[in-house]
C-alpha cells in the first residue's frame, strides 16, 4: 500500500495555553513553522492547572489567525494538563470520567469557538483501553501514545519507531541535555536510519531557549534532505484510509 512507501513527519507544538508568557512562546514557534512552510498540529490545553482557562480575550484574539482552514489541526490536550504538580493522567481513569473531562474540555473550546478537535494527546501520552473507549463514543479520531498512534474509528495502530521531544522534566534547564539526544537521533536519521513515521513534539514554554533553532534546522533536513513529508492529523487519517 501506498502509505507504507512515505516518510511521514508529524509535528504538533504542546502546552498551549494563554498561562503567563506560554503563548507569546508559542506564538513565535507558530511564526518559525509558517515562515518553513510546513503543516503541523497545535495542542491545546483548555484550563491549565485549573487556573488558566481561555477565553476569547485572553487567547483567541492572539491566536485566530494562524487557525486558517483547520490547517494546523487542533488537538485537545487533556483538560487541565496538570494540578498541584501532578501531571493529567487519562490512563488511571475509567471510560465515564474520561468522557467527563473531555466533554468539560470541549465545552470550553466551543465557548471560543475553536474546531471541534479529532485528535486527543493525553498529556502524559499514557493511554488505557478506557481512554480508548471513550474516545470512540465521543468520535475522536486519532490518539497518541508514548509509542503509537491509534487511529480509533479505523482501529488501526500506527506505531511511531522515533518521537524526537525536547521536554522530559517540564524544566527548560533539565531539558538541555535533550539538545544533544535529538541531534544524535536526528544525525542518525541523516545516515539512513528513517522511520515511517516520525514525530516531532515542540513545548515552547518548556524546551531550552536554543531547541527552536534545532527544532528548525532538523525540521528543514528531514524535509528537505530525507524527505520527509510533514502532515496534519487530518492528512495522516487519509493517507490510512
Amino acid at each position: 500500500m501506498e502509505h507504507y512507501d512515505q516518510k511521514i513527519g508529524i509535528i504538533t507544538i504542546h502546552d498551549i495555553t494563554p498561562f503567563r508568557d506560554y503563548l507569546s512562546k508559542t506564538i513565535e514557534a507558530i511564526k518559525q513553522l509558517e515562515n518553513v512552510g510546513v503543516n503541523y498540529n497545535l495542542a491545546i490545553v483548555p484550563n491549565y492547572r485549573k487556573e488558566s482557562i481561555i477565553t476569547h480575550d485572553n487567547f483567541m484574539v492572539n491566536i485566530s489567525k494562524y487557525l486558517k482552514n483547520d490547517k494546523p489541526n487542533i488537538a485537545l490536550h487533556g483538560l487541565y494538563h496538570e494540578y498541584r504538580n501532578c501531571i493529567e493522567d487519562f490512563h488511571t481513569l475509567t471510560t465515564a470520567e474520561t468522557r467527563d473531562e473531555i466533554a468539560t474540555g470541549l465545552s470550553i473550546f466551543k465557548q471560543v469557538a475553536l474546531p471541534r478537535p479529532k485528535v486527543f494527546i493525553p498529556p502524559a501520552w499514557h493511554v488505557s483501553l478506557s481512554t480508548l473507549e471513550a474516545l470512540q463514543q465521543t468520535e475522536f479520531e486519532i490518539v497518541e501514545s508514548m509509542d503509537n498512534l491509534y487511529l480509533i474509528q479505523n482501529e488501526v495502530i500506527i506505531a511511531t519507531q522515533q518521537v524526537l521531544n525536547w521536554d522530559i522534566s517540564g524544566s527548560a534547564q533539565e531539558n538541555k541535555r535533550m539538545i544533544k539526544e535529538n541531534q544524535l537521533v536526528y544525525d542518525k536519521i541523516m545516515r539512513g536510519f528513517k522511520p515511517n513515521i516520525l514525530r516531532l513534539a515542540l513545548h515552547p514554554p518548556h524546551d531550552p531557549p536554543e531547541a527552536l533553532d534545532q527544532q528548525l534546522e532538523i525540521i528543514r533536513g528531514l524535509g528537505e534532505v530525507a524527505g520527509y513529508t510533514f502532515k496534519t492529523y487530518d492528512e495522516l487519517i487519509q493517507t490510512y484510509d
